[in-house]
């Protein structure tokens, strides 16, 4: 059955990320879907010519739609936090006249930010990530998961850290309590290890909640 997970918007790239499943399943009818705040909502424009939305890649999983400058000025007006809704009917199967539609749906819409690398530093017991979009936003560092494999079935989380917020926009800090760095580093020392990341990892200043980072794109040398 095809549904909406959650959505992602990079305002930066102009991009709207929506995952779910079964998202070819049929035809999006993009007159059904929106963007609200709760009380205003923004309808996507998608079509042809640069004034409307472009849908540039539709998978299964996922569709990117790249926002005209209309779109992302109206959604610049909307308070956080936001939500995708989908009315009956936003896929269908079947002629016009003949549909088998999907039902109603809605789903967070996340701010996408990006990390493209970490490091730890064993002396001070700092753990760094590195990326793009951070500045301001705070980071819950219980919400990150490490782990070995792909296949490891006991991840390890800082319990004992507390929030820090990114005071630049392509890097954060994150200073361990000494327990979780010795924790950390006793496990780790001379591996690689993955770095994923649980819904809740990361809110900006307005209260938004940040896209969780695709599981097992992280991965960095402890030393």
């Amino acid at each position: 059955m095809a549904a909406i997970s959650h959505a992602a918007l990079d305002r930066g790239a102009k991009r709207l990320y929506l995952y779910g499943a079964g998202l070819k399943h049929g035809t999006v009818d993009w007159n059904q879907i929106a963007i609200t705040d709760g009380i205003e909502s923004v309808k996507l424009n998608v079509g042809s010519g640069s004034t409307r939305d472009r849908v540039t890649t539709h998978t299964d999983s996922q569709i990117i739609v790249t926002l005209s400058q209309g779109t992302l000025d109206a959604l610049a007006q909307l308070v956080d936090p936001l939500e995708v809704v989908a009315e009956t009917g936003w896929l269908y199967t079947g002629s016009s006249s003949s549909r088998a539609h999907a039902g109603a749906d809605d789903a967070p819409v996340y701010v996408q930010v990006s990390v493209t690398r970490a490091a730890f530093d064993s002396k001070t017991g700092t753990l760094t990530l590195y990326g793009s979009g951070l500045l301001g936003n705070e980071l819950d560092p219980a919400k990150l998961v490490f782990l070995l494999n792909t296949k490891d079935t006991n991840p390890w989380s800082p319990s004992k850290t507390g929030p820090v917020v990114a005071e630049e926009d392509d890097e954060i800090a994150i200073p361990l309590h000494p327990d979780d760095a010795k924790a950390f580093y006793d496990r780790y020392k001379n591996k690689n290890v993955f770095m994923n990341t649980r819904e809740g990892w990361m809110t900006t200043p307005s209260g938004g909640g940040v896209a969780p980072l695709t599981d097992f794109t992280v991965l960095f040398s402890v030393r």
